[in-house]
Parts: C-alpha cells; sequence; structure tokens
C-alpha cells in the first residue's frame, strides 16, 4: 500500500440522494406545474431519504458502482419513498419551516459580505478605479490599493502640520490625501 503524505481534500457522496432528486424530477413531470412549483423538493427528499439505505462514496469508481447498485436493487423503493414524501408535503405545501443552511452556503455568504465590505471600503478611501471586487481579482486590486497606499505615504503634502508634543519636542504629522488616513512621523525638529 502506497502512503500518500499530502491528500488532497477528500469528500463521500451518497448516491441515493442522486437518485431520489432524479426520481422527484421524473414524477413531478406528471403533476400541474402550478402544483409542482408550490412543492418543497428539499422536504420531499428528506422524507424519501428517511426511508432508505445510504450508499455512500469516495471515488468516481464508488460512485458508479453505488449507482448501479441504487438503480438495480432500490429503484422500486426510490419510487415508493417519492411517490410518500410528495403526498406527504402535498398535504401542507405552504407549511412554514426554517431551512438549514449548508456550512459551506453561510461561509459562502459570508464571504460575498466580506468581499463587499472591502470593496466599499476601497472605494471610501480612493484606493479603488471602481472596478467591481471578485474573487479572481482580488490579489490584483488589493496589490494596486497597497502600492498606492505606499506611494502616497512617501509623497508628504508641501506643508506639513506640527504638533507641539511639549516645549522641547515636536511631533511632525505629515497628511494623506485619503479620508482618515494619517501617519505620525517621530522625526524631531
Amino acid at each position: 500500500m502506497n502512503k500518500v503524505d499530502h491528500q488532497p481534500p477528500h469528500t463521500h457522496l451518497n448516491i441515493i440522494e442522486e437518485l431520489v432528486y432524479a426520481e422527484i424530477k421524473k414524477q413531478l413531470k406528471h403533476y400541474p406545474s402550478s402544483l409542482a412549483q408550490y412543492l418543497n423538493q428539499i422536504e420531499v427528499a428528506t422524507f424519501a431519504l428517511n426511508r432508505l439505505p445510504p450508499l455512500y462514496a469516495s471515488s468516481e469508481k464508488g460512485k458508479n458502482q453505488q449507482r448501479l447498485l441504487g438503480q438495480r436493487q432500490y429503484q422500486e423503493q426510490i419510487k415508493i419513498a417519492v411517490r410518500q414524501g410528495i403526498a406527504a408535503v402535498q398535504r401542507d405545501p405552504i407549511r412554514s419551516s426554517t431551512p438549514l443552511i449548508s456550512e459551506i452556503e453561510s461561509n459562502s455568504q459570508k464571504a460575498k459580505v466580506a468581499l463587499n465590505e472591502l470593496q466599499k471600503l476601497l472605494e471610501e478611501r480612493e484606493l479603488t478605479n471602481y472596478e467591481k471586487l471578485t474573487w479572481e481579482n482580488l490579489v490584483g486590486v488589493m496589490r494596486r490599493a497597497l502600492n498606492r497606499v505606499i506611494w502616497t505615504a512617501y509623497q508628504p503634502i508641501e506643508s506639513p502640520i506640527t504638533l507641539m508634543d511639549s516645549e522641547e519636542e515636536q511631533l511632525s504629522l505629515t497628511t494623506l490625501p485619503f479620508k482618515d488616513c494619517q501617519i505620525f512621523s517621530d522625526k524631531l525638529q
């Protein structure tokens, strides 16, 4: 057996879920579209999946084998479980429920919020040319913004403001052209 030092992120799938969703789609074709659009497919799938055995796979080969097994051995059970799930959800189609949000979706939403906040900050500080910030251009936009800050930091304004720290010492304050952004110099005059 070969030892793998650095494994990529690994995942597993329950193939029965794929088969259940395919069956839901197939059965909903026989319903009027006005009814089908109000049926919560996630609730139908949850109902059906709770009545079926799991068929997990962690490789492409395993995925194909489990799919074949599910189609051969469990197809009739899948049909029945989906039909029962549709009937159960159909009894109360406007039932109120708070859906679960996956950790991946939750993290994705948080990342989008952070990206939007970063976009606003860069625009407020006039550190971007108002190009839309995306995950693809984030590094380039940030590199240009940081270069702009560094370049400007070394370009003092014509008449720096001098503040008296004490009678013997003075602190020199150089103001940058960015809002709320100041650099203090420890130079004594």
